[in-house]
């Protein structure tokens, strides 16, 4: 019973925070994929003008999530803290949905979200956005698409910044501690758990950290220090890749914080604020 009424709660909290967006908009349609509806949610200021934009993309493994925040409410997919902090700074933000493993396998997803940010470019005034200032946030796997999309070289996806919070940047790392390849890749790629030479090439050419060159936008990440899903070390190889390359890529490091980005702000109350923050500043 105890459970079940944790689970109503969770869910009645994300409801009502979602609902506090009142000029939040559903199920626009940003493309279409082999007859499926890609579809987004936007969410604007009441204020008149032009506003900075704020691209969501959420994680799940590239096999489950939810542009409201999580299809399970309060798991680790969840990015609802997202959505307030963002409203308030006066962002106009877009959430998406995008195919999913294993009915979609690699590179559908990623094909969604560059056609999210092709059509949010051509959109964005109607809803009262700046094309020109455009940050990607993703969240593990969801920042796994938003750091690949970080080193295209394309003009037409060219963004003023991106932020990870915990993101997937290096398929190989754990590679030898594993001693096999995750489920949610095998998923992703159709590929066995064996690390065979030609599962080992996938990996390596979708993993952001081997995409890194110097004429790429800035990037942030936030990453808690007691992160089981993703290891911290990921995070501070990549920072150290760009910046050897004379790149910006900030780090936060949130101690005691595991994955679930719902609990980083049991560890740390202003994690939204610095990343608000740093946003602006790029």
């Amino acid at each position: 019973m105890r459970r079940i009424f944790s689970l109503v709660l969770v869910l009645c909290i994300t409801l009502v925070a979602y609902a506090d967006h009142d000029n939040l908009q559903k199920d626009v349609v940003y493309g279409n994929a082999l007859g499926q509806s890609l579809l987004l949610d936007v969410c604007r200021p009441p204020q008149p003008g032009l506003h900075p934009i704020a691209l969501l993309i959420h994680g799940g493994g590239w096999s489950t999530g939810d542009k409201a925040g999580s299809n399970k409410p309060g798991d680790g997919a969840d990015i609802t803290p997202w959505f307030k902090p963002l409203s308030e700074s006066g962002f106009v933000w877009f959430s998406i949905n995008y195919r999913t493993a294993p009915s979609s396998r690699w590179p559908a997803c990623y094909e969604d979200v560059k056609t999210a940010v092709k059509w949010i470019k051509l959109h964005a005034s109607k809803f009262g956005g700046d094309a020109r200032h455009i940050v990607v946030i993703g969240h593990s796997a969801g920042g796994h698409l938003a750091f690949l999309l970080g080193t295209e070289e394309d003009p037409a996806l060219r963004v003023e910044s991106i932020v990870g919070c915990a993101p997937v940047t290096d398929f190989e790392y754990e590679l030898p501690i594993r001693k096999e390849i995750s489920k949610s890749l095998q998923m992703l790629h159709s590929i066995s758990k064996e690390i065979t030479p030609q599962a080992h090439a996938i990996l390596k050419d979708t993993a952001p950290i081997n995409h890194v060159h110097k004429q790429m936008a800035p990037f942030l990440i936030i990453h808690g220090q007691a992160d089981k899903t993703v290891p911290i070390q990921e995070s501070i190889n990549f920072q150290a890749k760009v910046q050897a390359m004379g790149g910006v890529c900030d780090l936060i490091q949130i101690s005691g914080a595991p994955h679930r980005l719902l609990s980083y702000t049991d560890h740390d109350a202003q994690w939204t604020s610095k990343m608000i923050a740093w946003i602006l500043c790029h």
